[in-house]
């Protein structure tokens, strides 16, 4: 079974990752809605809760911080 992280989101990075990615200007709600899809739990804040191999799908620059959940 695969370790579950809790992770911070670098929303400005992230926003901007997934914009450039997009070709258009992403909303913050587009962007969870997408996290959720890609198996990310919201915590509080901006802390989410992943599973390990999941958390690849995020840029090193788009997590503050990581820590076992």
């Amino acid at each position: 079974m695969a370790n579950k992280l809790r992770i911070r989101i670098n929303w400005p990075r992230l926003l901007a990752n997934m914009s450039k990615q997009e070709g258009r200007a992403m909303s913050r709600e587009e962007v969870r809605q997408w996290l959720v899809d890609a198996g990310f739990t919201h915590d509080e804040d901006d802390y989410w809760i992943v599973k390990e191999p999941d958390l690849g799908q995020l840029e090193p620059s788009e997590v503050i911080s990581v820590e076992d959940a």
